[in-house]
This record gives C-alpha cells, structure tokens and sequence, in this order.
C-alpha cells in the first residue's frame, strides 16, 4: 500500500487551487448561418463577403470542415445528398464551439436548378420530391446511349455508372 505523507497531499492541494483554471472560450453565436450543399452554392457567398474566420467543427465533411465565418454570419458546406446533410447539420447543432439558438438558418441550395440556368435568388417550390439519397439521376434523353442505367453515385469518378437493380 502507497502511503502519502499529509503534507505532501497538503502541498498538492495547494497547487491545484492556486493554479488558474483555463476557461473554456465562449461559443461563437453568429446571427445568420447559411448552408450550402456545394462549392457553386456556396461560391457567392464566399467570394462577395468577407468571412475572415473558420471554425473547425468536428463531424464535418473533411473537405468543408470549418465553417467560414465574421462577426455576424457563417457559411458552411455540407456536401450533397441528405445524409450529409443531416449529419453536417447535426455536427454544427451540437457543436460546443457554436451557439446557434438565436441564429437565424438560411439554405442556400439551387433546388436542382443548373447554376448557369438558375438565378441566385429564385425561390422554387416543388409539387414532388424524389429523394435518391447518395445519387444523381441523369435524365436517359440526357445519358449516352450506351449507359446500362442513369443512375450515379455521388463522388463517381468513372461513367458509365454500374449497373443498379431494384430490390
């Protein structure tokens, strides 16, 4: 059995409660925090405002992983499909590094709108959504001829895409 001499636990006694406790930094609350799902959604606002700051949250995508940031706004990217989405989302909500409980959200996404065709600023409302999770379809008037299925995963980097089969 170790034994300690009350002294000595009297000495580190002492120095722990003389030694500051490091606060811990204050979470930073932005006003407005905007979510883009892409580099072209997010590119107006990135290349127009002054975001001088990034805040590297984790549980975000590696390659947009810290929001860019000033004193009254956030942009971030989540990358595509829902499932980044949602967990990008979840990944800032719980974040001890943000407060967002007086902030304002603002998805910025082009609603499947061309950037080239759409306008920044055009509202659309849809009758119908198709969810295709981690996948694009391309239109098969738009696919080559010889593409067995217009179905993509997101992220491929050959074409035509593998074959998929409804289960």
């Amino acid at each position: 059995m170790i034994t300690i001499p009350l002294t000595c636990s009297a000495a580190l006694a002492a120095l722990l409660s003389a030694t500051p406790v490091l606060a811990a930094a204050e979470p930073f609350a932005p006003k407005v925090l905007v979510i883009a799902m892409f580099e072209a959604e997010a590119a107006p606002w990135l290349e127009n405002l002054d975001l001088p700051d990034t805040i590297t949250v984790p549980g975000l995508p590696k390659d947009h992983d810290a929001p860019s940031c000033n004193a009254d706004l956030c942009v971030m990217t989540t990358t595509m499909g829902y499932a980044n989405a949602a967990s990008s989302a979840m990944a800032v909500g719980f974040s001890d590094q943000l407060d967002l409980s007086q902030t304002y959200v603002l998805i910025a996404g082009i609603a499947g709108v061309d950037p080239t065709n759409g306008t920044l600023g055009s509202a659309a409302w849809a009758d119908h959504v198709v969810d295709a999770g981690l996948v694009h379809r391309i239109d098969s008037r738009d696919a080559p001829d010889d593409w067995t299925s217009q179905i993509v995963e997101l992220g491929a980097k050959a074409l035509p895409p593998r074959v998929w089969r409804a289960r």
